[in-house]
């Protein structure tokens, strides 16, 4: 498999539905190991991209899920987004915060002029 060069970006338009939050979560693992992320840190991390897609389509239209993975030296950043649907607000309950402060260096999800707009970026060790 070649590597990841850095600076690369890597784009996935899917559909938002919860059918497809895998195929995000595989993509996040398959850059991640080429930037040598260990295996309890690739488990790690398809936890959290999963806890963001889940919590964006919760708030989102049943529309089209943007999803942008870049690397910057060993950072993988992660940004997603999607229509958000009238009169919702993303709402974090305390274990999705807890999982989310313990697996990720960053991340952040809110609605952003009518998208529900998610980011996160992780290194590895």
């Amino acid at each position: 498999m070649q590597s990841t060069l850095r600076g690369e970006a890597v784009r996935l338009s899917l559909p938002a539905s919860p059918d497809y939050v895998r195929i995000v979560r595989l993509a996040a693992s398959g850059i991640a190991t080429n930037l040598g992320f260990d295996v309890d840190e690739l488990d790690d991390l398809r936890v959290a991209v999963g806890e963001l897609v889940n919590l964006t389509l919760e708030v989102c239209r049943p529309e089209t899920l943007e999803v942008l993975f870049t690397v910057n030296g060993s950072e993988l950043r992660i940004e997603g987004s999607a229509p958000a649907a009238d009169g919702r607000v993303v709402e974090l309950d305390s274990l999705t915060r807890q999982i989310l402060d313990a697996f990720l260096d960053t991340y952040k999800i809110e609605i952003v002029d009518g998208d529900v707009c998610f980011s996160c970026t992780l290194r590895p060790g």
